[in-house]
């Protein structure tokens, strides 16, 4: 880190504040579910069955969905996989793809 530029350093802090913020969002679904984060956009971690529903992929691809980091994904512990609400809707916006 010491022969990062500063501009470097500044989208780092940029990035990092901006997972800060994204956490603090996910914490507060844990604590509350059902209220809506601050900026009043959904706030549920959906199940991959809740994920295989509303898109209509096989269980198997949502896994690989999952595996990908993409839709949202979320690795809750080591055997478990939850979906941002938020992140599977702008991926289902985007098209879908991978």
């Amino acid at each position: 880190m010491a022969d990062a530029q500063p501009n470097e350093l500044a989208a780092i802090a940029r990035e990092l504040e901006a997972l800060a913020t994204r956490v603090a969002e996910l914490a507060a679904c844990a604590d509350a579910p059902g209220a809506p984060p601050a900026d009043g956009g959904p706030c549920r971690l959906l199940k991959v069955y809740e994920v295989v529903e509303r898109t209509g992929l096989p269980r198997g691809a949502v896994y690989a969905l999952a595996r990908k980091g993409l839709a949202g994904a979320i690795r809750t512990g080591e055997r478990s996989i939850r979906f941002d609400e938020r992140g599977l809707d702008a991926w289902l916006r985007d098209g879908g793809s991978s």
